[in-house]
């Protein structure tokens, strides 16, 4: 008869810690446990394929508000990116080559502000990359930047300089009108991507 009621008291006291437990949760806003199952459940929320994962990096800015994290993930028709400042930002997919999104956040704030852009989809046989990208709204020279190989996608960084600003650049998903260029081990051109409308 004892051991019946410990059970009965466990069972009890363990289910009200659980719907505690659960309250306190949702008050929080029912965050999940990792940065790739809150961009999973934001895809739910967006009716947005699920994605895979494709480019994964630290932001200097985002690791003095918390957990540093930024993410790329590919999806069958977008390209989303996430961090903890900037949950959820969805990209259009060029159907017709590589896209090149902006990281939602910094990757260096100091001594220079250093914005991050991803090529996603590149030529699968392109070892290295050019970036030709107008950040001044054609007020002065575009600028010229080499790509660095991160698995299957090109990472270039853009440092800010005095007559160049990267406000333009920074926590957005529009990007002034750039050309991606795509070369083979040998040097041979691959593939070249203009978007010029913005």
């Amino acid at each position: 008869m004892r051991t019946r009621k410990r059970r009965f008291r466990a069972f009890r006291n363990l289910l009200i810690a659980v719907l505690f437990l659960t309250a306190a949760w949702w008050r929080m806003g029912c965050p999940m446990p990792t940065r790739t199952m809150e961009l999973h459940r934001s895809e739910e929320v967006y009716l947005i394929d699920r994605s895979t994962i494709v480019f994964s990096c630290e932001s200097e800015g985002e690791r003095m508000l918390g957990d540093p994290v930024m993410l790329v993930a590919l999806s069958k028709r977008t390209i989303q990116t996430y961090s903890d400042t900037h949950p959820f930002n969805v990209w259009p997919k060029n159907p017709e080559g590589a896209t090149l999104v902006a990281l939602p956040s910094e990757l260096e704030y100091e001594p220079a502000l250093v914005v991050g852009l991803v090529a996603v989809e590149p030529p699968a046989l392109a070892e290295t990359a050019q970036l030709t990208i107008d950040v001044t709204g054609g007020e002065g020279p575009a600028r010229i930047v080499s790509g660095e190989k991160s698995g299957a996608v090109f990472l270039f960084r853009l440092e800010e300089t005095e007559d160049q600003p990267l406000d333009r650049l920074f926590h957005t998903t529009e990007l002034p009108p750039y050309t991606l260029t795509f070369f083979a081990p040998d040097g041979t051109m691959l593939e070249t991507t203009a978007d010029t409308e913005n």
